[in-house]
Formats: C-alpha cells, sequence, structure tokens
C-alpha cells in the first residue's frame, strides 16, 4: 500500500492545537533545575534569560500555527517557586508554557515561548543560563504585517488538523472556502528514508507552518510553505 492510499485529504473547518501545561517540578541529584525566568529590554530587542543551576544540556526547536520556540532539557527540573504559565504584557513573547515529557531513556522538561509571527530571535548559553534574544519590532512593522494578510478575496490555509480512521488518517485543512485545484506526488527519498507526499495547492496562501501527527499515525507530520501562487505541502 502507498503513502498515497493511507492518506485521505478534505478541506473543512478545524481548530488549532495547543499544549497543555503541566507540572514540572523534580528533585534529584544531576537534574538541571530551571530555578528562574527573567527577561528585560533592550535598544533592539528583548532577552529572556532562563537561569539554572548547571550548564544544560538542550534542544531547539522552532513551530508555527502558532510561532513559537521550544526548547527539551534534558534531565530538566523547575523549581517550585516558578509557576507556569507565565503570561507576559509586553514584548514579542506573550505566554511561556511548559510541560513534562515522558521518554525511556531520559526525563525532559519542555519549555515553549509563544511568539509574534515572523520573530527574529537567537539561542545561546551563557554558563548556567540559556538566552534567547528577540529582535523588537515596532508598532509600524506590526500593522503593515497585518495589512499584507487576508485581503479580502484571497484564501489562505488558516488550520490543519488530524484525525485517525479505520482505513487511514484523515488531515483537514481549512482555507475558509471550497479549493478546486491541487496536485499530489509521492517523492521516494531513499532507502533509509520514509517516502514524502508533496501536494501543490494553487491560488491558496498560507504561512510557514509545521505541526506534528498523532502518535503511531502513517505520517510524523505535515509542514506548509508559500510556493509560486498558492502553497506547498509536504507529508513524511
Amino acid at each position: 500500500m502507498t503513502l498515497r492510499t493511507l492518506l485521505l485529504i478534505v478541506f473543512v473547518s478545524s481548530s488549532t492545537f495547543i499544549c497543555p501545561n503541566q507540572a514540572l517540578s523534580a528533585q534529584g541529584e544531576g537534574f538541571y533545575t530551571v530555578e528562574d525566568i527573567v527577561w528585560k529590554k533592550g535598544e533592539d530587542h528583548w532577552v529572556y534569560t532562563i537561569k539554572g543551576n548547571q550548564i544544560p544540556a538542550y534542544t531547539r526547536y522552532e513551530l508555527f500555527s502558532p510561532h513559537r520556540l521550544r526548547l527539551d532539557i534534558a534531565e530538566g527540573a523547575v523549581s517550585e517557586e516558578l509557576e507556569l504559565p507565565l503570561q507576559l504584557e509586553e514584548g514579542p513573547v506573550g505566554t511561556i508554557r511548559g510541560k513534562a515529557v515522558a521518554d525511556e531513556e531520559v526525563n525532559i522538561s519542555r519549555l515553549e515561548f509563544l511568539l509574534e509571527e515572523n520573530s527574529e530571535y537567537i539561542v545561546q548559553g551563557k554558563g548556567n543560563d540559556i538566552l534567547i534574544k528577540v529582535a523588537s519590532r515596532t508598532e509600524g512593522e506590526r500593522k503593515a504585517e497585518k495589512a499584507g494578510k487576508g485581503k479580502e478575496g484571497e484564501k489562505h490555509i488558516s488550520a490543519v488538523n488530524f484525525h485517525s480512521r479505520d482505513d487511514g488518517l484523515l488531515i483537514e485543512i481549512d482555507a475558509g472556502s471550497p479549493i478546486h485545484s491541487l496536485e499530489a506526488t509521492e517523492i521516494a527519498v531513499g532507502q533509509d528514508s520514509p517516502p514524502r507526499l508533496m501536494i501543490d495547492i494553487d491560488t491558496v496562501g498560507t504561512e510557514r507552518l509545521a505541526l506534528e501527527a498523532p502518535e503511531n499515525a502513517p505520517v510524523s507530520g505535515v509542514k506548509a510553505e508559500p510556493y509560486e501562487k498558492g502553497s506547498r505541502l509536504w507529508l513524511d
């Protein structure tokens, strides 16, 4: 059975993914403890500092829809004095949230920083701390970006949702109105790599996004990007 026959693609309304918050507190020798998260505004950027008790081992990801920075800290814990999520009233980060991730080999504390769309940032370690520097954006830049999106009459992908079914995986893509034309191409990457399904949708715009599929689904997730006069979706 090919990847194409495992997937059913329809175009209807759907809901966005919201990551649940879970308790992250843990104690024990060898754990990297997030003791505090502080932030301050610089001349042209904001700095968010994750303060810890030892040099951290972490992995960073950038995710979209909504735009967010994810940090997975190995053998991590959060101080009981630090209550998550944090709601920030100023700056390019609106919310800082976290959850504990179960793993067979290592305990992971996951922190997510919800960013303004198209925010530019860098992540770097400094001793026991992790620094996230996010460029400031003027009110004029925000208004110009908002005005350039979703012009009247244009179709735009606003949400993607997954539904497990007995005969495969249903992927729902909401463009606000019917989609009349698309082209799907299966690409064989190599013996050691899974096949990819490339879907080009004409005259339908999108922001860059990456969504994880449910556990044990026939795809690992969906990525979307602007392409020519429409959108290109990738399914692994």
